[in-house]
C-alpha cells in the first residue's frame, strides 16, 4: 500500500460490511461458502435428546410431587430444579457451538438447540403455575424482560440456525 492508511496497510477495503478476506478464514471451513455440507435436519438423534428432555423434567415434577405434601410448593420446587437442567443443557449447547463453529460445523448443535428450547419451555410451565399457585406478585419490567427472553428462547433454534421441527 501507499502508506495512506498507516496501521490498515495490507487490508483490503470491505465492501457492503463485509471482510475482503476468504470465507474460510472467517468460518474455519475450508469449503467456499455456497459449497458447504448440507445440514441434517431431521435425524434420530433430535427425537432422542427431545424425549430425554421431557422424560427428564417429568422425573423431576415427579420427585417434587412425591417428596413435598403442598402443591404450590410442588411447583416452586420443580421450578428451581427444571431452571437447573435447563441451564445445564444451555451450557453444553453454548460450549460445543463455540468448539464446533470454527470448525463449520455448527448445524451440529441444532438438536442440543431444539432440546434446550423445549427444557425452558416446560420449566417456564412450572415456573407460570408457581407464580400463579403462589400468588406472588409480579413486577412489570420483569414479566417484560422475561417474555422477551422466552420469546427469542423458542424463536432461536428455527431462526438462528434454519431449522425445522422433526417428522
Amino acid at each position: 500500500m501507499d502508506g495512506r492508511f498507516g496501521a490498515m496497510d495490507g487490508i483490503l477495503p470491505c465492501v457492503n460490511g463485509t471482510s475482503s478476506r476468504p470465507i474460510s478464514d472467517l468460518t474455519g471451513s475450508t469449503l467456499p461458502q455456497p459449497f458447504r455440507k448440507p445440514v441434517p435436519t431431521r435425524t434420530p438423534a433430535t427425537k432422542k435428546l427431545l424425549l430425554l428432555g421431557v422424560a427428564l423434567e417429568v422425573a423431576i415434577f415427579a420427585f417434587c410431587f412425591f417428596t413435598v405434601d403442598d402443591l404450590p410448593q410442588v411447583f416452586k420446587l420443580a421450578a428451581r430444579y427444571s431452571g437447573r437442567l435447563s441451564a445445564l443443557v444451555f451450557l453444553w449447547t453454548f460450549f460445543r457451538f463455540a468448539r464446533l463453529y470454527r470448525k463449520g460445523l455448527e448445524y451440529a448443535v441444532r438438536p442440543w438447540l431444539l432440546s434446550f428450547a423445549v427444557v425452558h419451555l416446560i420449566h417456564f410451565g412450572f415456573l407460570a403455575t408457581s407464580v400463579i399457585l403462589n400468588d406472588s406478585p409480579l413486577e412489570l419490567h420483569k414479566v417484560i424482560g422475561g417474555s422477551l427472553a422466552y420469546m427469542m428462547i423458542v424463536v432461536a433454534p428455527f431462526r438462528l440456525l434454519d431449522f425445522k421441527l422433526p417428522a
